[in-house]
């Protein structure tokens, strides 16, 4: 009866602790994770807001659930609309026009329609590059971001676990110390 008690108190404490840890661990890892991504150069105020709160979501300290502890936390990729591409074209292409016509000193619907397709087709191109250059290191960004976060994650939990061990070292050797008492006593 009393190795039961004994028993149940210590997977209480146990399981207290490491509770204790693996929420402190969860809370650290975000702060630091919400740390990095406001410090992410090539993203917008809202792309960082909805990164923090996706991480908030995967990573909620509160939350005591398996499957929101082993929730993967994948890359976002960063896209551009063909809508978004077009309209950064034609306000590039309006203005690479408009030079052109302020070089010529003419207006902009006085410039030949074959030297406004090559305009037009020089910007496109250049406009695309550009997107897709800044989308590339975008999600280059963000998939080291969550490299690092998964790491931090993983170093931060693994500390867990050892200091409920390291915390409870004492228990065994305790326990052991308790038995001859008991024992003297059921000999009296």
């Amino acid at each position: 009866m009393l190795r039961q008690v004994v028993m149940v108190l210590a997977i209480t404490v146990f399981t207290t602790l490491l509770t204790s840890n693996v929420t402190q661990a969860k809370q650290h890892t975000l702060a630091n994770a919400q740390t990095r991504v406001s410090q992410l150069a090539n993203v917008t105020t809202s792309q960082q807001h909805r990164l923090s709160d996706k991480l908030q979501r995967k990573l909620n300290p509160n939350s005591t659930t398996v499957t929101s502890t082993n929730a993967k936390l994948s890359p976002t990729t960063v896209t551009i609309s063909a809508t978004t591409r077009h309209q950064k074209t034609e306000q590039a292409y309006q203005q690479a026009l408009r030079q052109l016509a302020t070089q010529k000193q003419v207006t902009p619907t006085a410039i030949p329609q074959v030297m406004k397709q090559q305009v037009h087709h020089t910007i496109s191109l250049a406009v695309n590059q550009k997107i897709n250059h800044k989308i590339h290191q975008i999600n280059q960004e963000l998939t080291k971001l969550i490299h690092e976060i998964r790491q931090t994650l993983k170093h931060q939990l693994n500390h867990a676990f050892l200091n409920v061990f390291g915390a409870l070292s004492w228990l065994p050797f305790a326990a052991l110390l308790i038995v001859p008492v008991f024992k003297f006593r059921h000999n009296d």
